[in-house]
């Protein structure tokens, strides 16, 4: 079964999606991630996503589309999916803060 597992380089800046912010009103734009999405059928590479987070985003809205658009089974991994995703929304910056982070849904 695919798995989503969060990039470990922490959130970066998007243009794209500081654009989309503005344009329809998400909120003070805060950082995208990175999620690799695999293993791909036929064994082929990973899929990568990139999901904009916004100060209105609400971690499990975004974590439960991401898994829904890949038709990933909500297992294990959802957890620390949601959590990179809260982190970000909270204010916690690098790779260390998300990987730790024990936030919980709102």
């Amino acid at each position: 079964a695919a798995t989503i597992r969060v990039d470990p380089g922490g959130p970066f800046h998007s243009s794209a999606h500081a654009a989309e912010a503005a344009a329809h009103g998400q909120g003070k734009y805060l950082g995208s991630l990175r999620f690799s999405i695999g293993p791909a059928p036929g064994g082929g590479p990973d899929t990568v996503a990139e999901v904009g987070i916004y100060s209105e985003s609400v971690a499990d809205q975004l974590a439960a589309t991401l898994f829904r658009q890949y038709s990933v089974p909500f297992n294990h991994h959802y957890v620390s999916v949601h959590n990179a995703i809260h982190a970000v929304v909270r204010g916690e910056e690098g790779p260390a803060d998300i990987s730790q982070s024990k936030a919980k849904s709102r």
